[in-house]
């Protein structure tokens, strides 16, 4: 396994990990295209499969979204169950103005080094967060 600054660095996934090739997250929601319609023309993912109202798959740098209407095979996403997606932004200020000009409300921020959070929910309430990096 390779070094970084005298650490170990993570391998690279096809070399110990082949069985896992990559990840996502799933939300259940409530209302499937208002779901839909946040994910990609709020947050400006890409919406790479629909299929009807069953499932939905959005992408951004580095994550991949599910979106899974709510029902008798989930239940809806939860606050309280200890799930949050974040996004990593290079400017925290720009982010969360585009966004609340959208109609997003932030519940929250955090400003300490290193690193600075605005939270926010989607539709549903899936606690979701913006991150800037500043300490580092």
């Amino acid at each position: 396994m390779a070094e970084l600054a005298g650490k170990p660095a993570l391998p690279p996934p096809e070399e110990d990990y082949a069985m896992l090739k990559n990840a996502l997250v799933t939300v259940f929601v409530t209302d499937f295209d208002r779901a839909v319609r946040f994910y990609t023309e709020t947050l400006e993912l890409k919406l790479t499969e629909r299929h009807q109202d069953h499932w939905a798959q959005v992408t951004g740098a580095g994550i991949t979204i599910g979106l899974h209407p709510a029902g008798a095979d989930g239940l809806p996403s939860d606050p309280n169950r200890g799930m949050s997606i974040g996004f990593n932004v290079d400017d925290l200020d720009a982010a969360r103005s585009a966004l609340r000009a959208k109609g997003v409300e932030f519940t929250g921020e955090s400003t300490e080094a290193p690193v600075h959070l605005a939270h926010f929910t989607d539709p549903d309430g899936t606690p979701l967060y913006l991150c800037q990096q500043v300490g580092f």
